[in-house]
């Protein structure tokens, strides 16, 4: 299935949906414990997804709940500050692994379920 990005409010659509399901991430209060890890760690402050990139994650979830059993492996290449791995976690996907240049992705939330590698 093809879907085409046409507005602004499709945007603001995903993301509502999402803050409503309790899966959006942008928010400085959500993950706090993870900021503050990740700040003690590396002395600056963990980045925020990109809240623009909520279509994008709602159409994702979709196609991979629909699709792709909850035991099997998921891989995010590009995972660094990606909610996309946040989101599978929450809705019970166990087999994550993420994978980016930036060496601080091993560091990212749910480093102890989601297997991070640089």
């Amino acid at each position: 299935m093809v879907s085409v990005l046409q507005t602004r409010d499709q945007i603001d659509g995903a993301r509502a949906t999402l803050r409503d399901q309790g899966i959006d991430f942008t928010s400085p209060a959500a993950l706090p414990t993870w900021r503050a890890f990740y700040r003690l760690r590396y002395r600056t402050r963990m980045p925020l997804p990109d809240p623009l990139k909520g279509w994008d994650v709602l159409s994702a979830l979709r196609v991979i709940e629909s699709t792709v059993d909850r035991r099997g492996p998921i891989l995010d290449m590009g995972c660094f500050n990606s909610e996309i791995l946040y989101v599978l976690h929450k809705r019970g996907f166990r087999h994550l692994h993420g994978c980016d240049l930036n060496p601080m992705c091993r560091w990212m939330p749910f480093w102890h379920a989601i297997r991070y590698r640089h």
